[in-house]
């Protein structure tokens, strides 16, 4: 009985350290909390389309999965592994993506206005039309490969507005 009252205690005081947001996508079926992290684990490959603003993803594993046309406004995606993940048309505006492996992601026509790539590997990602107004891309990465929008460019493995 004391090990169900513990185990209880334990679920109800990780419920209250997530966000209101965080509590909306987890009543879903296809998304649970990583008990080391906090961090919501996303269950299938389909998240296109939606409402993921504010979520805690922080280190989650979201290789190769599609969030087109998704919101994932202010949501955290630091050190998140987002390698091959589809992003077109996403919002991810202020959304912080510190460290994030977006190697070979398709982020085109991605609202990125404001979101913190500080170290964000872009390596053969996919950024054309993609808005980077006001992103912070302080020792983000990148390589002959990625595609940036027309007033980028990659220069000595750095993201530069032209």
């Amino acid at each position: 009985m004391k090990k169900i009252f513990l185990l209880l205690t334990l679920l109800l005081s990780s419920l209250s350290l997530l966000g209101n947001q965080d509590e909306q996508i987890l009543e879903r079926e296809n998304a649970r909390t990583d008990p080391k992290t906090g961090s919501l684990i996303l269950e299938g490959e389909d998240h296109s389309g939606e409402d993921l603003s504010e979520a805690n993803l922080r280190k989650a594993n979201l290789k190769g999965k599609d969030f087109s046309g998704a919101n994932l406004t202010k949501a955290t995606l630091t050190q998140a592994n987002l390698k091959k993940a589809i992003l077109i048309g996403a919002d991810l505006t202020e959304a912080g993506l510190w460290q994030a492996n977006l190697t070979e992601a398709n982020l085109s026509r991605a609202n990125l206005t404001q979101a913190y790539l500080y170290g964000a590997n872009l390596s053969k990602a996919n950024l054309t039309e993609a808005n980077l107004s006001r992103a912070n891309l302080t020792h983000a990465s990148c390589d002959g490969d990625t595609k940036l929008p027309s007033n980028y460019e990659c220069n000595f493995d750095r993201i530069n507005k032209k």
